[in-house]
Order: C-alpha cells, then structure tokens, then sequence
C-alpha cells in the first residue's frame, strides 16, 4: 500500500498544481464572471433558434433560419447523443469551469503525453503545465474559441498514446489514442484533428521505420494492426459530426465552385476550383519571420494595438512626431488584426533546437520535418509549400487560418525540452558526449545571442500594407521626403526598440537555462532543485506574457476581460426595431402568450439560462424565442454588416448573419444579386424619398424571393415593411430552362421571380412544359415549425410552385398527400417542387441519413470502446493482483 500511494503521489501532486494553477489565472472565473469571448457571443447569439427548438421540442432541429435565409444546424449549437467520449471528457474536467476545465486538461494531457514517453513524473508535471500556459491556449479561450483548444488538449495525449504503443505497450497505447482520438473528434473542430492526424502519422512512419531497422516485423504488423483499428474506433465513437460536416462542407464555401465567371461576367481568376478562396485561407497567417515570436513575443510587436499606450516607450520618440506615431499600430506583421503571438517560450524554443543536435531520441527527426513544415506554412506569402498544400495536399483548402499549424510545435517543443532534460539527468557524460554537448549547447546559444540582439535578422519593421502606403505618399510628395523619412525613421527605431526589449528578456532567460544545462551535465543536483528552478523559470516567463493579453486587471471597478455570467447567455437588448416587430407579428401568432410562456419555463429550468436571473430579460428572449418558432419572414440589416452581424439572428430570421460554414450557393447569391440590391436600397435611403425606397425594393429581385418582410435601417426605429416580399410559396406562370450555374445566376437578377422561375437544364426531366399559366392558383403555409412545414394548395393545372426556402438536397424531403415527391433547385438557391392540379397538402420535412447513420455509429463505438477500455485495464491490472498476491504468501 506504501508503496502504491508513494507511486501515486506525483499524480495527485500533478492534479492539484494544474487545478490550481488553471483557477488562479481565470480567477474571476470563480467569482461569478465569465470570460469577454466575442466568437462566444457571436456563435450563442446565431445558435439561439436552435437552442429555443431543443428546449421547446426536446429534440434537435438540425436546420437553422436565422442565418442566411437558413442552413443546416451543423455547425451552429448541435448536441449528439452522449457516448463515452462525453463521459470520459467530462471525468477529465473534474467539476471544474469550462474555461479553466479546458486549461486543466492541457496541462493533464501533455501529462499523459510525458508519461507515455517514459519522462520522470515530477519533471513531466513543469513540461505540462508550461505546454498549458502557451498563449495559444490563452488567446483562443480569450477570444472564445473554445472547441478549437479543447479539441487542442487532445491532441498531446493522442500522440501519448501511439508512441506508447510502437515502444513496447501496444494494447494500452492503442487504448490511449482511441480514447483521445474519439475525445478530440468530439470536441469538434476538424482543423486541431487534421493536425493531430498529420503530427501523428510523422511519428507514427519514423517509429515504423525504427522497427524495419531492428528487424521487428511481428510487432511492427501488431502494433500497425492495433492503431489503425484504434483509429477507427476512436473516429467511430465520434463521427456523426465529421460526417455531417462532410457531407454539408460539399455545398458551402469550402465545397467545389460552380461558377466559372465574377460579378461583372469576366472569367473567375482564382486557380482553387475545390475549398476556400487563396485570400480567405492565407489571411491571418504570418509576414516572414514572424515565426520568431514563438520565442520573442514582441518579434513582430505583439499585439494589435496603438504604439501611443505605452507612455514610456513614447519617451524615446522626438517630440514633434509623437502625436502622429503613437496613432501607429505597435504590430508591424501581415496580418489585418491580431490579439498576440503564439509564443511557446524562450526557455522551450531554445532546448528544442538544442535537443535537434543532442537528444538521443528518433523522436527529434519527425519533429524536425513537422516543425519544418510547420514554420513554411504559416507565412501569409504563397510559397511553393503553401501552394503545394492548398492545391494538392487533401482537404488543406478547407481551412483558414493556417498558421494554426504552428500549435504542434507547442507541443513538440516542450516534450522535446523535457526529454532532453530527462537525458541529462540519467546520463553520465564521457569525454566524447561532453564535446558533443558543449558544441550544441554553444551553437545554439551564438544564435540565441544573434536573434535576441540584433534585430534586423527580424526582417522590415514596417509592415506589408505600411510599406505600400509609403511608397505612394513619396510619389505624391513632389520630392519633399524630409519630414516622410523622419517619420519611417523614427517609426522603425521605436519598434526596433520594442524588439529589443524583449529580446533582451528572452536572452536572460536562455542563459538562465544554459546554467541549469551545464549543472546538470557536470555537477549532477539533485531533482528536485532542478524541477523547482527549471518550473519557476519556464512558468513565471509564460504567466508574465500570458497577461499581456489575458489578465484579471480592473478599470473602474470593472473587469477588463469578464462579465457577469448573465451577460453572456443574453448579449443583446431587443431594440425599438426589434420590438416594433415582434408587436406586429406576435398577432398573427395564435395562443402566442401560451407558446412565449412555455419557452420561459423550459428556458428556467435549462442549463442554458440558470445564470439569468432578471425575469424581464428572461421575458424578452422566450417571446422572441416563441415568434422565431412560430413564424417565417426574413429581416434585412440595411448596414454593411450583414454578413457579420449575429446580433440580427438572435432576434430574427436574418438574411444574412454570422457563421464561416455558410452555402455557397447563397454566398454567390450574396456576390452577384444581393450586395447590389443592398447598395441600391441604402442609396435610396439617403434620399429620404420614399417612393425612391419603394423603387428599389421593388427592383430587388432576390431580397423580395428570399421574403424578406422587413428592412432594419435604423435600431431606434420602426422598421420598414416590404411589400414586394413574395411571401413563404407561390405558383410562377413560367420556367426559364438554363444550361448553367453561370446563367442560372445571372438570370436571376433579370426575371420577374413573382412569374418566372429559373431552373438549371439537369433538373428539366421534372418539368413537363414550360408554361404553367393558372388564373385560379393558390399555396399557404399552415404550419411552420423549422424542419416540419406544411403548405395547403389548390391550382386547375399541374404548375411548379417555388418555396421561400433554401435548396439543400441531402436531408430535405418533399411529399405530397404523404406521398414523397422529387423537388429542384430554382432561382438558384430556392426550392422548387411540381404539384398536381386540384387541392393538395404539400409537407417539408428535414430528415438528412447521416444523422440517423452517424448517431448508430457512435452508439456501437462507444460500446466497443468501452470494451476495449475494460479488457485493457484488466491486462494492465493482473500483474499487479499477480505480484500483490506472491507478496502476501
């Protein structure tokens, strides 16, 4: 028993530093407050129809209309069915809050990783909590991305598991990376699991490689056979999501492009046929160099944010430019905003590169290609690599903001610190090793040296956009340059100086490291001095960072970086726009205060909304709640955020909204149709004429087809009704057959949409004619309820009618007196379905496979997972009853 708790002390010791620490930086996590996360706010906010359905229906709606006339609830605010990779990630959180539970399970899963890896536990407790104070993790939960570092804090522990598994214990290795697999598939952001599978399949190939060369080839197939089954498994417990997303990723931006032409019908120039656009995937990445701020924070300037706010940097500007410079924007990289660096930290970076010359482990080749590749396709520039991996590398396209690829060197490099640590402890050092040790460690610390006080190795210190801006107003100038250079001048020394402040920070650091290093080559002390020592020194440098961005700090009583929870479950206040229509609609709503009033009790007894205690805030969003639910019109925001404003779909049906994973086919609406319409209607706003206003709305064919009931042009204003809406359905007298998506498109903004549909050539086999002409037709929505509607309809000719609703083929159902009937896309994004002459009941119903599919999936992984969980703790626990026994007799 003694020596079981011995055993297990660093373990518990582990827990308690990482929970501890985890609380102390989210503080006012504890008290009450959640975090500022904009993206929180923006996903509640478009997610709140979808959350009022599953409280109001006790199922999930899978389709939204709050955003973009409506779309699939996939990547919205969908729940699955529990399965044990919920159970398990929940166990991990020990009852602990979400932001800082996700802190938490950063520092235990690179924990796990330590420990697969054979590292001692005291020493793996300081690598792990270092990996968890990563600005990574900080940044992203601070501004609200909260699946993208959860499913992060998988990946560490995944690669536990595999490298486990190739050394020796193939069962509980497999065990450990099915389970962090399926964890991370769970927490659902696909670009953190692309990369854990890259990381992955690195070191799975080398370690591959190292048992080709020992000749091992029964294990070798073993431990393969093992890994991809956990693989599967692990992707099976967890695939609803992937395959939803798959199969819904076909038909958005990030799907095949189907138009050959722009706006102004001149060719598309863009060479990526398949994913997101070149700009869109590149635009957050870094200006070259900037990878130097994963050991100088500052190497580019850190953060967004004016070079003004630092009184004392401004001391060392000439006075008669300070006005003008400390307007200038302290970041000087590529990208259009950035809240900070990934910075992994000096101590980190720097026996990283040292470990390439010294570690003894194979482990440092895969990490040196990964960090390669890492390193090359975080630029912003589109080099031969990034070109190669957009263009031909599978499914790269369909993600932005690739720099996150630098994540994994966050976990390569701290493990790769702990290992050579590790080494250094257990190692007697000869003659030769010493040599070899010294000449690393020297070679490496020149170019520390090199890097941290010479900053010019850093590149320009103006940025790309600040540099073109120059280059114009010299040649505006007509030669007078004096007071421009002065200003070039002055602007680039203050950032210089920035630079070297913290690169000067960064090289005391590293001789601080250097010292341990040499200790622990000749001097040998003991293990705890160097736990202690290295640990206060890798954690105080990240935590000192870590609040450059993220504090606890008070401006007028106030948190800076919190709110009161309630704040967040409710970030917006209905407005006089807001209001007027929810009076004008909640009429048509029969029995409306009975529907409002059970949304507010199933909203109390909620989770979602436990933190709201004002009763009158609670009223305002189950009445909205209730309208959304119980009725279908759009709303447009006559502003230039349409497409980035979530506060309009947390109270209506929006046009537009917030969310990357929108249709394509609706985007490219967007582009062609309805941006133009947008401008023409905000022109004839400024006119004040109304007749004007009425012009252009009645010129607004797609607005007017996607029932766009109300326009939004001021929030302390009635809004304007549009009586050009063409309701929720309607016979058109005519259709328009077109050989292409191109002229599909252009068709639509000169066809009178209230009599002519246009429909693509490879839909025409469901059209019996093209004339349809009915004096006597008539078709009425009767009951909404967002993936049920039913539509009455009566005409004395078969006619197509076109539906006011989004066309998205895998998943929507059309039948007609209960019988199914096949239905067409028309006037590019709608629905269109033939129906009968005589009077018929005409019901859509959202029913997509792959949920029904992915759902039975995940319930047979789970079982087997939970199978292979027990027998592998069985194996892992009988030698220990084993030797229990032998003892006691």
């Amino acid at each position: 028993m003694k020596s079981f708790l011995i055993k297990a002390l660093p373990h518990l010791v582990a827990l308690i530093i990482f929970a501890t620490l985890s609380s102390l930086f989210f503080k006012p996590l504890t008290e009450g407050y959640n975090l500022r996360q904009p993206d929180q706010e923006n996903g509640y906010a478009s997610g709140k129809a979808v959350l009022d359905y599953r409280l109001a229906n006790s199922e999930e709606a899978l389709w939204s209309d709050n955003l973009f006339s409506g779309m699939p609830a996939y990547q919205i605010q969908m729940q699955f069915s529990r399965t044990i990779a919920n159970i398990l990630s929940d166990v991990m959180t020990f009852g602990l809050t979400r932001d800082i539970a996700i802190l938490f399970k950063c520092m235990l899963g690179f924990y796990i990783l330590a420990l697969c890896l054979r590292i001692n536990p005291w020493l793996s407790i300081t690598g792990a909590v270092c990996f968890g104070l990563g600005t990574f993790n900080i940044l992203y939960l601070g501004a609200g991305h909260v699946s993208k570092v959860d499913s992060f804090s998988y990946i560490a522990p995944a690669l536990g598991g595999l490298i486990l598994a190739f050394r020796g214990k193939w069962l509980l290795g497999a065990t450990i990376f099915a389970t962090f697999v399926a964890i991370n598939i769970k927490a659902g952001h696909l670009q953190m699991t692309y990369y854990m599978f890259l990381l992955c399949a690195a070191v799975g190939i080398s370690e591959g490689i190292g048992l080709l060369i020992k000749k091992d080839f029964t294990y070798l197939l073993k431990v393969s056979s093992a890994l991809l089954i956990a693989g599967l498994l692990g992707f099976m417990v967890s695939c609803a999501s992937v395959l939803m997303t798959k199969e819904y990723a076909e038909y958005t931006i990030r799907g095949k492009k189907e138009l050959t032409i722009q706006p102004d019908g001149k060719p598309a120039e863009s060479e990526v046929k398949e994913g997101l656009n070149l700009d869109y995937i590149l635009e957050y990445n870094y200006a070259p160099r900037e990878q130097l701020s994963l050991f100088i924070p500052n190497a580019k300037g850190g953060k967004s944010g004016q070079l003004g706010k630092d009184k004392q940097l401004m001391k060392t500007v000439p006075a008669k430019l300070r006005e003008d410079l400390g307007g200038q924007n302290q970041y000087w990289g590529d990208q259009s905003y950035t809240a900070g660096p990934f910075y992994v930290g000096a101590a980190i970076m720097f026996l990283f590169l040292l470990s390439f010359v010294v570690l003894k482990d194979s482990i440092r080749w895969p990490f040196l290609i990964i960090t390669l590749l890492s390193l090359g396709l975080c630029l912003q520039e589109l080099t031969w690599l990034n070109e190669f991996f957009i263009y031909k590398f599978p499914y790269y396209n369909k993600f932005r903001d690739t720099k996150m690829i630098l994540v994994l060197v966050q976990i390569m490099a701290p493990i790769s610190a702990l290992l050579l640590i590790n080494q250094l402890i257990k190692s007697e050092f000869t003659a030769q090793t010493k040599k070899v040790f010294l000449i690393g460690l020297g070679s490496t610390l020149l170019l520390a040296l090199v890097v941290c006080l010479a900053p010019k190795v850093s590149g320009s210190f103006l940025s790309k956009n600040e540099t073109e801006q120059f280059e114009a107003l010299e040649k505006e100038s007509g030669g007078e340059l004096s007071r421009l250079e002065d200003f070039k001048e002055a602007l680039t020394n203050v950032r210089m100086e920035v630079y070297k402040d913290d690169g000067q920070r960064s090289l005391l650091i590293v001789i601080g490291v250097t010292l341990i290093l040499v200790l622990l080559a000749f001097k040998k002390p003991p293990l705890w001095a160097t736990v202690v020592v290295f640990g206060a020194l890798i954690v105080s440098d990240l935590w000192l960072v870590d609040i450059r961005y993220l504090n606890n700090e008070k401006s007028k009583g106030q948190y800076v970086y919190y709110e009161k929870k309630a704040s967040q479950n409710i970030p917006y206040e209905a407005d006089v726009c807001d209001n007027a229509i929810l009076e004008t609609e909640r009429k048509k709503i029969p029995d409306f205060d009975t529907k409002a009033a059970n949304l507010k009790k199933a909203m109390k007894e909620s989770n979602s909304y436990k933190s709201v205690k004002d009763d009158k805030a609670l009223t305002m969003i189950s009445d909205f709640g209730a309208l959304n639910l119980n009725s279908n019109y759009r709303v447009l925001l006559l502003n230039n955020g349409v497409f980035s404003d979530s506060k309009i779909s947390f109270f209506h049906k929006s046009i537009g909204g917030y969310n990357p994973a929108k249709l394509r086919r609706y985007q490219d609406l967007w582009e062609f149709q309805i941006s133009q319409e947008l401008n023409g209607i905000t022109e004839a706003f400024k006119s004040r004429n109304r007749a004007s206003i009425d012009s252009a709305m009645a010129a607004s064919n797609a607005l007017n087809m996607l029932n766009t009931r109300y326009i939004k042009y001021n929030p302390e204003a009635p809004p304007i009704l549009d009586s050009n809406a063409l309701g929720n359905a309607w016979f058109v007298e005519e259709v328009q057959i077109v050989p292409n998506a191109d002229a599909e498109i252009l068709a639509v903004g000169k066809i009178d949409p209230k009599k002519t549909a246009v429909v693509d050539t490879r839909f025409n086999q469901m059209l019996k004619g093209n004339s349809f002409a009915s004096s006597n037709s008539s078709i009425n929505l009767e009951v909404y309820g967002t993936k049920k509607l039913t539509y009455s309809s009566h005409s004395d000719v078969e006619a197509p009618a076109i539906f006011s609703e989004i066309y998205y083929p895998k998943g929507w159902v059309c039948r007609i007196d209960g019988n199914e009937t096949p239905y067409f896309c028309a006037n590019y994004v709608l629905r269109g379905v033939m129906v009968p002459a005589g009077d018929h009941k005409i019901e859509w119903s959202f029913e997509p496979e792959v949920y029904a599919k992915g759902n039975r999936l995940m319930f047979i992984g789970s079982l087997l997972l939970a199978l292979l969980i027990l027998v592998t703790l069985f194996f892992e626990i009988k030698p220990l009853l084993s030797k229990n026994n032998v003892q006691m007799k």
